[in-house]
């Protein structure tokens, strides 16, 4: 539940409580398995990078997909199967354009989303949006819409709120953009999602 909260705080961009709550729930070692651990630990790392500190936030997440590493090992089933440590560096890609460092993003976005299994079609469409961004971000537009489309079209599949969330920050990231034609067209469609 700690962690849970750690991550509403984190989406409403709360830095101090987000690493707050996480490290509150990693205090309470005897109860979590190693994955536990790891997802705890993953929060920390977005609290950090929400905060700019990306040393600490490096550093969570190195220790967090070790965790993992060792979770899956172990065969733990207990909570957070999901994070793994494909997941872990799809947490750190997302911590690198919150930094201000997206071209370190978009190598770990392109690796994981090759890798990631066609079942997770709401993840691939955040995936996909966050490396529009990171590309966006990057100076890479031409990019950055092709892989916005690819995004609209996953999330018109799924209907997933968290796609069109993503979709809504890649508009607002295209904006420097926003003269050229393959842009705005995007941009115009991501106003009516």
């Amino acid at each position: 539940m700690l962690v849970r909260k750690a991550d509403q705080a984190a989406a409403i961009r709360d830095a101090p409580r987000t690493i707050g709550l996480a490290q509150t729930a990693l205090q309470q070692r005897r109860r979590l398995t190693s994955r536990g651990r790891a997802v705890a630990l993953q929060q920390v790392a977005v609290g950090h990078a929400l905060a700019g500190n990306e040393i600490a936030c490096q550093r969570a997440l190195d220790a967090a997909a070790q965790l993992a590493q060792r979770s899956q090992q172990e065969g733990d089933e207990g909570p957070g199967r999901y994070c793994t440590p494909a997941y872990v560096e799809i947490q750190r890609a997302a911590t690198w354009i919150e930094l201000g460092r997206p071209e370190r993003a978009i190598t770990l976005f392109e690796n994981s989303l090759a890798r990631l299994p066609s079942v997770h079609r709401r993840d691939r469409g955040v995936y996909l949006a966050r490396l529009a961004s990171a590309y966006a971000l990057s100076g890479s537009p031409e990019v950055s819409v092709r892989k916005g489309w690819e995004a609209i079209s996953v999330a018109q599949a799924t209907g997933s709120r968290r796609i069109n969330t993503e979709l809504a920050q890649l508009r607002t990231r295209l904006t420097p953009w926003e003269s050229r034609p393959q842009v705005s067209q995007l941009v115009k469609e991501l106003r009516v999602a």
